[in-house]
């Protein structure tokens, strides 16, 4: 017999061997051999907030399905009463907030306690994995249905306070429909940001009134553009499952696509376009007043539907051989003693920083743009580095003292994540590269203090609507735990079985296209 074969048999079995846990794994965590039975009708602690409410019947619905809150179809079990406490129920999502908690499941009780509500929607998750759906058949072809859980007593917190996803709208358009599934996955494993890669080259999607032409010339097809309320509804719906949404507008490199509507916006440089035939080469010309009105117009309607106290600014791969070839900014530096392309970058970021301060934002920007040298402009020490090149590069940034996000290592659209180490014989095991990425290794005490988590990075290239679940999950979840888990959590054969469990129980049987890890059988795909 082969071992393919051999394997193939294990696997096949594994989702139901595997008893029920909650990924990402809590901090910590006692799970009895002993069970008990819940009522799909239970009695829960009246909590005055509407973000708990909404987020009880979701649960309620995803746990119990058509037997929630259905008295024809009401089951009873042992559990019918569920005790909530929520000592602070009116605190705004923001970087920082307090998403602890402690469940427990006892034989006749469910006992949810959290400082914020944030954290009473991370133990919901908790509970909603635990509990499982039970069908027994009699000899006479009846069925029993019953719901079911292990005792559990946790207490669980986040490793690290920003735990994200980045999607990138600008390659490929997505809708409004597949970014909220991406949202709901996103609570699923319990990450708490969605970094929304709004413009590049190819497009730019994002609606400005004040400029219509800005995105109407620049739309892959007559719709697929993001209006205010588009997004606004967006916002809320993350705002609900305690996702905040950050908006990125990446300047001043990759801005082909504002010269299409607004051409004296972009620097030009025929002789590299010719030789590159790269769109991405092509950067803001940030000798023209028109760059700031586009922004200050753009950045002021933004600030009217993104809440979050960041937007992202990119920074992030500046051709400055293009500044070079346009004649007018060469002129422009030279009427504003601007000796260095650092120099003129400077002078840009030091007007752009005064565009988002004035809608109070702070700024995340990629790893370069704490790189320029200039006397022009000093990164503020308010602003977070997001490094995202390599892992190891993490020593490099903490000199200035700005907090950190990684994203090195944990880029979905590239075969091996990490340089530093060996790539899987197949694409989609490499999660396990993502998931032996450990930020702490790279970094002393002072440094480590800095980190405020990460982001994995699904970038449009090569993905689009129909392609984009199965290319973030589950190897985003991989991700989801590093971020989440005690540094301890790390081993990868543990974490495979846990992994492909989830893949199946919670991400497919709830709608997300997720790709399977290993030959095996998941009865929900033929539900979708």
């Amino acid at each position: 017999m082969s071992r393919l074969f051999i394997l193939s048999i294990l696997s096949l079995f594994l989702i139901s061997l595997t008893s029920a846990q909650i990924w990402p794994q809590p901090y910590h965590q006692v799970i009895s051999d002993q069970t008990t039975t819940f009522s799909t009708n239970p009695q829960v602690t009246q909590i005055d907030s509407d973000i708990f409410k909404n987020a009880l019947q979701r649960y309620l619905k995803i746990i119990f399905g058509k037997e929630a809150h259905n008295y024809s179809h009401r089951i009873n079990g042992e559990v019918s009463m569920w005790n909530v406490r929520i000592a602070n129920v009116d605190t705004k999502l923001r970087l920082g907030a307090d998403e602890s908690y402690t469940l427990k499941v006892s034989q006749n009780l469910v006992e949810l306690t959290a400082n914020e509500v944030w954290g009473a929607l991370r133990g919901l998750e908790s509970l909603s994995q635990l509990i499982e759906r039970q069908v027994q058949t009699s000899d006479t072809a009846e069925q029993t249905v019953s719901y079911t859980s292990k005792l559990a007593d946790i207490t669980d917190k986040p490793r690290y306070p920003w735990r994200g996803l980045l999607i990138d709208v600008s390659r490929h358009f997505l809708s409004p429909r597949t970014i909220k599934r991406t949202i709901d996955a996103l609570a699923y494993n319990k990450m708490n940001v969605l970094h929304i890669h709004l413009t590049d080259a190819q497009s730019f999607p994002i609606q400005v009134k004040q400029y219509p032409d800005l995105s109407n010339k620049a739309l892959w097809h007559e719709g697929m553009q993001y209006t205010a309320e588009i997004l606004s509804d967006i916002v809320q719906y993350a705002y609900e499952r305690g996702v905040r949404v950050i908006p990125e507008v990446d300047v001043p490199g990759h801005a082909y696509s504002w010269g299409l509507g607004y051409p004296e916006s972009v620097a030009k440089c025929p002789r590299l376009m010719d030789r590159t035939h790269n769109i991405n080469n092509v950067p803001l010309n940030m000798g023209k007043e028109i760059v700031y009105d586009l922004i200050k117009a753009l950045l002021d309607e933004m600030s009217d539907v993104f809440v979050d106290d960041y937007v992202h600014m990119g920074g992030d791969e500046v051709v400055t051989s293009c500044w070079k070839e346009d004649e007018s900014i060469t002129q422009f530096m030279k009427d504003h003693n601007l000796a260095t392309y650092d120099d003129f970058e400077g002078y840009f970021e030091s007007r752009l920083e005064t565009l988002y301060r004035h809608n109070n934002r702070k700024m995340v920007s990629w790893q370069e743009l704490s790189e320029i040298k200039t006397n022009q402009w000093k990164l503020p020490n308010d602003s977070i580095i997001q490094v995202w090149k390599e892992a190891h590069d993490l020593p490099s940034y903490t000199s200035t003292g700005n907090k950190l996000l990684l994203s090195g290592g944990w880029y979905l659209d590239k075969a091996v994540p990490d340089s530093l180490q060996v790539p899987p014989y197949l694409f989609g095991d490499n999660w396990k590269n993502m998931y032996a990425v450990e930020p702490e290794k790279y970094l002393n005490e002072h440094q480590y203090n800095l980190l405020l988590g990460g982001e994995v990075c699904q970038f449009g290239e090569q993905v689009d609507e129909h392609t984009i679940d199965s290319r973030i999950w589950p190897r985003a979840a991989a991700v989801a735990e590093r971020l989440w888990s005690p540094k301890s959590v790390n081993d990868t054969s543990s974490a495979e079985k846990r992994l492909i469990r989830h893949r199946c129980e919670v991400l497919v049987k709830r709608g997300i296209h997720a790709f399977p890890l290993r030959p095996d059988f998941c009865p929900y795909v033929w539900d979708m």
